[in-house]
């Protein structure tokens, strides 16, 4: 009899965990499991009977505003929950494997419960470090979460937080706590994607005491993400940077501009952004605006390139360097924790 490996994510087969699910889910499928995904945002074109988006556009509006009012993340959608564990009584999957549960389409409160009372095998994928923060994708400087745990005072608050008027930090770390709190030590698996994750989920005041962990380093299709010979139309440096989120303060993607600045006077280099670009934000006069790329086209614009840049402050394992790496393009980026030691020096500068 087949074993049936049920993923949730937030996304699939988009942004870098999108990607790795379906890529997992392909796999599996290939190699003869029973493979399912329940995810939040939909996706179009995704044409696949064991690949199931659990909300709706309407429902996660409607908890983008409740986090909005009262400061509760990852108390997500009542209806997307419940048709994930529609899914999973249904389904009877011999292993859980959860990915992301922000993006407002799930309550993992609700979702945990009902994993532990079932007695249900379960791998957690962390992407980033929510799952010991409790309201935060990365700590940055705060070491809160390994000493006295998260209050009402957090310092990124303001400047990380869109949304919420009140700072619920402390209400978020106990419903943590809350979340994990009874899970049998043999029925949970850790699969992080860096040693560095890895040892900070071991320091953590929520998961030090699990022991079962995996270090699994994020992949990219090389079918996909190879080097393209791709036409240069003038002889200039190309110097790119693509981001997923261009207003995500931890990507640092205004330091772009910042840069580009720099060189306003030097037509020798040319700047290349690639991503969603928003209307209300004066680019200098040197950067391409490329837009959104996908799949090929997006490996075409690596392999452009001369350089490929990534200015975030924290990052666990980016899959743009592992992208860029591929189609043969050298990355210069900040220290920011995961892949700072993952790769090599001839490939990859880490600059303060």
């Amino acid at each position: 009899m087949s074993i049936k490996i049920l993923q949730i994510s937030a996304v699939y087969n988009q942004g870098s965990v999108g990607k790795i699910v379906n890529c997992i889910h392909s796999r599996l499928t290939e190699q003869g499991y029973e493979s399912y995904v329940c995810y939040g945002i939909k996706n179009k074109g995704i044409n696949d009977k064991h690949v199931f988006c659990v909300c709706n556009k309407f429902e996660i509006l409607l908890n983008k505003i409740k986090y909005a009012l009262f400061g509760l993340n990852l108390k997500g959608s009542f209806f997307g929950t419940q048709r994930i564990i529609g899914k999973i009584k249904k389904i009877t999957p011999d292993i859980v494997h959860i990915h992301c549960v922000n993006d407002y389409y799930i309550n993992q409160l609700t979702l945990f419960k009902y994993l532990k009372k079932n007695n249900i095998k379960t791998v957690i994928t962390m992407h980033c470090e929510h799952y010991y923060t409790g309201n935060c994708g990365y700590a940055l400087k705060c070491n809160k979460w390994k000493t006295t745990g998260c209050d009402n005072k957090c310092y990124q608050f303001h400047s990380f937080n869109k949304y919420p008027f009140i700072d619920r930090s402390r209400t978020m770390f106990k419903r943590e706590i809350k979340c994990f709190d009874g899970f049998k030590q043999s029925n949970l698996h850790f699969c992080v994607c860096t040693p560095w994750l890895q040892d900070r989920a071991k320091e953590s005041i929520i998961l030090k005491k699990y022991q079962k962990y995996s270090v699994v380093f994020n992949g990219a299709d090389t079918e996909i993400y190879h080097y393209y010979p791709v036409y240069k139309t003038s002889n200039k440096i190309i110097i790119s940077y693509v981001t997923p989120r261009f207003d995500d303060p931890t990507k640092g993607s205004i330091k772009i501009n910042e840069l580009a600045k720099l060189f306003l006077d030097d037509d020798r280099f040319e700047f290349r952004l690639i991503g969603k670009i928003p209307n209300d934000y004066h680019f200098e006069s040197n950067i391409a605006l490329i837009g959104p790329k996908y799949g090929v086209e997006l490996a075409k614009e690596y392999s452009l390139a001369d350089v490929n840049l990534m200015f975030s402050e924290s990052e666990c394992f980016p899959m743009v360097v592992v992208e860029s790496l591929l189609c043969g393009t050298k990355v210069v980026a900040f220290k920011c924790g995961g892949p700072d030691e993952c790769f090599s020096k001839d490939w990859v500068t880490f600059v303060e």
